[in-house]
């Protein structure tokens, strides 16, 4: 029987399911012995504890591959499923995208980009896409704005409880949440 996290889970978040706003196999995991959410928390829980996060949630995403997303209908291969669904120890998205617009590289397991060495948090998959996007990245970068990448579920979800904390609903807010058919104007 599904626990009532769970049922609140599919209640608040299986209609952007529904859409492909949330990804199907966050889901799964998630409703797995009610795991955490997985959000950047490298401040917050220690690196051992990280790490056991990190191995369970990416482990139910390869259970949910193996042997559930076609029955969901998720026909996408494993990598691209691993690519929407799959966090790094620090809880944001294991596989990052190059941190230059223009460049449509991510990281793997195989290639991994190498970090501002300011900021810590954007990654890059050459010294010529850092370079290139250098004046760009240098004003938030310094001002310490720079937030993880988040997988697009992740954001999805954040953006989702911040509407449901009236004290913290700003207008961009307020605007996604029409945009995912939350409100009506």
């Amino acid at each position: 029987m599904d626990s009532e996290l769970d049922k609140f889970r599919w209640k608040t978040f299986g209609p952007l399911v529904d859409q492909g706003l949330i990804e199907r196999g966050f889901m799964y995991a998630l409703g797995q012995r009610n795991m955490f959410q997985p959000m950047p928390w490298v401040h917050i829980v220690p690196a051992v504890e990280r790490r056991i996060r990190r191995k369970e949630w990416n482990d139910y995403i390869d259970d949910y591959i193996r042997d559930h997303a076609q029955k969901y209908g998720d026909y996408r291969s494993a990598e691209e499923i691993a690519i929407q669904c799959k966090i790094s120890e620090d809880g944001d998205a294991l596989y990052k995208k190059c941190g230059n617009p223009k460049c449509t590289q991510y990281s793997t397991d195989d290639v991994p980009f190498k970090r501002c060495s300011v900021c810590k948090i954007t990654k890059y998959c050459s010294p010529e896409c850092q370079k290139l996007d250098w004046n760009a990245h240098k004003g938030p970068c310094k001002r310490g704005e720079v937030k993880p990448y988040l997988l697009k579920t992740q954001q999805v979800m954040e953006d989702c409880i911040n509407m449901m904390v009236p004290s913290q609903v700003s207008q961009e807010t307020l605007k996604k949440a029409e945009q995912y058919g939350l409100i009506k104007n």
